[in-house]
């Protein structure tokens, strides 16, 4: 009877706690994955990765950007904004929970990957699409350690970008930009493929969580942004049906409203105001 009723104190406590930080573990299949290989095209994918949500490195020139790749293979971090440093690729999860908040904003932004992406665009060498692919590996599985909130899953106050709602939005965009350059590439690997697609639906499952979505603000427009991204960019996903239809909604219910801007560049306009961009 006694334990009876510690298990039901405890459940009572800490179910909802549990039951809150729980990210279900998405079924990526082999059939799963060959049709994320084809759907949707090259030329989709390079549209919704050609943004950031990350505010972008800006470079002097395609040389600077190279070198800085090339440093990164062997460890050194020579990156616009932030510190000459080293650091040992892929990361592991004490690098990734560690060092100052902007550096782990970068981090968890997959803004290291990012950088390799760009320069195996410039270069066009295998070494940078390969160590980016080894990144998100470690990626993922740095995220399926965390079985109980270990530190910074979602704003709190602990500085860890594992789960935080502009850096989760941020790498969701780096991931569709890797697909579409690692997807056909003839160094091609089913587990790099199958931690890519986890990756994009744990994104898709917190970013849609209504408990946790940033009301009214700037964080909200890139939720939604990024949410919508990952349905277009990885539709055979299962669960991501709608979501672009819900990141719409979702917007247009908190005042802020989606509109074309100069270009077609998407900004955001409060309904209840004049406009402008949300703080």
């Amino acid at each position: 009877m006694r334990w009876a009723t510690v298990t039901l104190v405890f459940s009572l406590i800490w179910g909802p706690w549990f039951a809150y930080h729980h990210v279900p573990e998405p079924s990526v299949s082999p059939e799963l994955i060959e049709r994320a290989r084809q759907v949707p095209d090259d030329a989709l994918l390079a549209e919704l990765g050609g943004y950031d949500l990350y505010r972008a490195l800006h470079w002097t020139d395609e040389r600077q950007l190279i070198t800085a790749a090339e440093k990164l293979l062997i460890g050194q971090v020579e990156l616009p904004k932030f510190e000459v440093g080293t650091v040992r690729l892929p990361l592991n999860a004490a690098e990734m929970a560690s060092q100052p908040t902007m550096w782990q904003l970068f981090v968890h932004s997959l803004g290291l990957p990012r950088v390799l992406l760009d320069a195996y665009k410039a270069d066009g060498r295998a070494e940078f699409l390969t160590a980016a692919a080894d990144h998100l590996l470690a990626y993922d599985a740095f995220e399926a350690s965390g079985w109980v909130p270990g530190g910074y899953l979602w704003n709190d106050t602990w500085q860890r970008f594992v789960r935080n709602d502009h850096a989760i939005a941020a790498r969701s965009i780096v991931l569709t930009e890797f697909w579409r350059l690692y997807r056909h590439s003839p160094n091609y690997r089913p587990d790099v493929a199958e931690a890519v697609l986890r990756i994009a639906a744990h994104g898709a499952h917190l970013l849609t969580d209504p408990s946790r979505f940033t009301v009214a603000t700037n964080h909200g427009v890139m939720q939604n942004l990024a949410a919508c991204n990952i349905q277009l960019s990885f539709p055979s996903l299962p669960g991501v049906e709608g979501l672009c239809r819900l990141a719409w909604h979702k917007e247009c219910d908190n005042s802020t409203c989606l509109r074309a801007g100069p270009g077609g560049q998407a900004t955001a306009t409060n309904r209840t105001s004049s406009g402008g961009t949300p703080e």
